[in-house]
């Protein structure tokens, strides 16, 4: 989102605007009244020399004061129905999930609807629908939306005709931020037996006799001067004892979720990821993506985030790699964002030694100051690369190499993808457009040592 009025005010202070206007109605006023009406005869030489001075500084004074030019907000939202879990186990995936992250240009909305949900003995519902929206109006709001119809858990021992979950970040024109889950609530709520009238207090713990606890309307807000965040469980059971049920110690249920938040205000935010090796054919992948890493839309604190596997190994002589490592790391400030992404792999061949090389390396850069953005391949290199046929192809191949490899297909080396905000690189790209004689299939796309960072705005 850039900087309009509506978030000049918010972060530089309503007041500041205020006198900020003030002071260029008056300036402009006063020499309109001096070119029409003739100068008063108070003004002196030093007054003339004061409101040529106001007049430039009001054109001149920073549109935020805390030194961004521009400014972005971040809006995140999520929303599920049920969802069953040991630790960081699944029992029951999250039903019905809607979902919106990294969003800096709302409008945005995702929705997701499941006629019925039923694993017993954990969890028996009837229609979910969710829904999580960037919205930019009077306010600026993050807002997530669960609603579950005929509620059954536990074989009866908590039931409700509906229950929904809403939780609304805002951001207001005065730069401060809210957080709401006043529109939450039960229809017919019981529990072990016993009817729940209305909405319970945040975060009402009851026991469950020979199971665990619930907490009903679980709420977990956080307020801060650049951020916001408000999530609700209306129902998390947990269980904690043996039970007649058969249900391992350690498991927990939660029904209907919302999360919303907001963060700002940044220079700009991250994506990008890297991954060792893909293979697939006329867009069917075959082999997914090899240690395949992400980077944060928010950075990572400039923690280096690594995924690393021994090797890859295909058959046919299709593809062989060693070590596989994939990194992400990367900063997000008001007045800059930086990011990074690589790929490096080792011993490197590709269709029974057509393409050989030691080590290979991607890696990309994005960064920007909030006005212009910055994309560089810093770092980027081959080891010992030899192509067969090819006696000119080494390690010091150009960007965007490509050559026809005799009776298989097309091969792009160091190939780099760039737009005006991102930059992925395909260091092996290997496209098999030929009949031959290893019984590649046509349409196979392989590409080795990937690695794209970019910035939005």
């Amino acid at each position: 989102m850039q900087l309009s009025l509506k978030l000049y005010m918010r972060q530089s202070g309503f007041l500041f605007v205020i006198l900020k206007l003030s002071m260029l109605f008056y300036s402009v006023s006063t020499f309109l009244y001096i070119i029409f009406e003739g100068a008063p005869v108070m003004l002196t030489k030093q007054s003339y020399l004061l409101l040529f001075v106001g007049f430039i500084l009001t054109l001149t004074l920073p549109m935020n004061v805390n030194g961004a030019a521009n400014s972005e907000v971040n809006y995140a939202a999520n929303a599920y129905g049920t969802y069953v879990f040991v630790g960081n186990t699944a029992t029951v995936g999250k039903t019905a999930l809607s979902q919106l992250g990294c969003v800096a240009h709302p409008p945005a909305h995702s929705e997701n609807t499941v006629t019925s949900a039923r694993v017993l003995p954990f969890i028996n519902v009837g229609l979910i629908h969710t829904t999580a929206d960037a919205i930019d109006a009077a306010d600026t709001e993050s807002k997530a939306i669960s609603t579950v119809n005929s509620v059954n858990l536990l074989l009866g021992l908590i039931k409700a005709d509906a229950i929904k979950a809403v939780t609304t970040t805002s951001l207001d024109n005065l730069g401060k931020f809210h957080t709401s889950a006043n529109e939450s609530g039960f229809t017919n709520l019981f529990v072990a037996g016993n009817s729940i009238s209305g909405t319970p207090a945040p975060n009402t713990k009851i026991t469950l006799p020979g199971l665990g606890y619930v907490i009903l309307n679980e709420q977990t807000s956080q307020i801060h001067a650049t951020s916001a965040s408000l999530q609700v469980n209306m129902i998390h059971v947990v269980i904690n004892l043996p039970n007649l049920l058969g249900i391992p110690t350690g498991t927990q249920i939660i029904v209907s979720h919302a999360s919303s938040s907001l963060h700002g205000f940044y220079s700009g935010f991250l994506y990008g990821f890297s991954y060792g090796s893909n293979v697939n054919v006329s867009s069917v992948v075959t082999s997914g993506n090899s240690a395949y890493q992400t980077l944060p839309c928010l950075g990572t604190n400039n923690q280096v985030l690594t995924n690393t596997i021994a090797g890859v190994n295909l058959p046919g002589g299709l593809l062989t790699l060693g070590q596989v490592t994939d990194t992400a790391k990367g900063t997000v400030t008001q007045t800059s964002s930086t990011g990074e992404t690589t790929s490096t792999i080792q011993s490197i061949n590709i269709a029974a030694g057509a393409i050989k090389a030691d080590l290979i390396k991607a890696d990309s850069h994005a960064f920007t100051d909030g006005t212009t953005i910055q994309l560089n391949d810093t770092g980027t290199q081959f080891l010992g690369l030899v192509v067969a046929g090819h006696p000119e192809i080494n390690a010091n191949v150009q960007q965007n190499t490509k050559i026809q490899l005799a009776g298989i297909g097309t091969l792009w080396l160091r190939r780099e993808i760039k737009t005006l905000n991102s930059l992925e690189i395909r260091m092996i790209e290997l496209n098999v457009n030929s009949v031959n004689v290893l019984n590649i299939p046509v349409g196979t796309n392989i590409r080795v040592g990937v690695a794209k960072s970019g910035i939005i705005k």
